[in-house]
């Protein structure tokens, strides 16, 4: 089946087309729920969610862009809206971070798991905005709506992450540097 047929056999509630979608679908969501909520079984529930969401939505996938990334998005807004519902994303913690500049090297000694264990390092709030908009790619004004917080406010959570990321990065070099 490819996946014009599956979304088709969705919009018809073939169990089957359901059933192929999951499958093929549930690993890549899943680590997207994973990255936010940072929860093995609560990122399975949320998953769950996301396809409650999509199949009850499926209808209104106009099919222009991508549908996973039509999936994608619903997955990143249900693990927000979990996040919302167990007050994480209010919580604001103030850190006063200082710029530092750091040696490009760097991204060549780290792998894509270590460069995303900093990103899940960083304080809660810092982190979804980081996601959102470099790794996700939603502008501030999106951010801002999705969150209800102010367009300059996310503004604010991502240069806090970013200079945070760097301070990391830094100590991270110092390390790399003393094994060498």
């Amino acid at each position: 089946m490819n996946i014009n047929q599956i979304i088709k056999g969705c919009q018809q509630y073939d169990e089957r087309s359901q059933f192929e979608l999951v499958k093929r679908f549930t690993g890549k969501l899943k680590s997207v729920c994973y990255f936010y909520v940072k929860n093995e079984e609560t990122a399975k529930d949320v998953l769950q969610e996301s396809f409650m969401i999509i199949f009850t939505k499926i209808n209104t996938y106009s099919g222009e862009g991508a549908f996973e990334g039509w999936m994608r998005s619903i997955a990143v807004r249900c693990s927000l809206q979990h996040l919302r519902k167990v007050k994480l994303i209010n919580k604001v913690e103030d850190h006063n971070r200082t710029s530092q500049i750091f040696s490009p090297r760097i991204y060549d000694e780290l792998s894509k798991q270590e460069i995303m264990k900093l990103i899940q390092s960083l304080p809660e709030i810092n982190r979804l905005v980081f996601s959102l908009n470099i790794i996700e790619g939603y502008s501030h004004t999106e951010i801002s709506e999705l969150l209800d917080i102010n367009v300059s406010t996310s503004r604010s959570y991502l240069l806090r992450a970013r200079k945070a990321l760097q301070k990391k990065l830094i100590l991270n070099d110092i390390k790399l540097d003393q094994a060498i």
